[in-house]
């Protein structure tokens, strides 16, 4: 997620959504994946995308605090 973090601060969104997804799927337990996907994601206004990986995200942890938040701006923002 270094990777993507670094290219999202330098504009790179395309970039850094394909690093974030690559860090996701190689590790799926990593909640700190789906929270920097899901940034990411809200950054380039993509919200149905980051819905299904906030929602997958709170499918292993289902009281994070910052996954709910991701998926309530997700909802917000498809207007649901």
């Amino acid at each position: 997620t270094m990777l993507g973090q670094i290219l999202r601060t330098l504009g790179r969104y395309d970039e850094a959504l394909a690093a974030f997804r690559q860090a996701n799927e190689c590790n799926p337990r990593d909640i700190e994946g789906y929270i920097s996907y899901a940034r990411g994601l809200r950054m380039t206004q993509n919200a149905q995308t980051m819905l299904a990986v906030a929602t997958a995200g709170l499918e292993i942890a289902p009281d994070h605090p910052t996954l709910q938040l991701l998926a309530s701006e997700a909802y917000f923002a498809l207007g649901q």
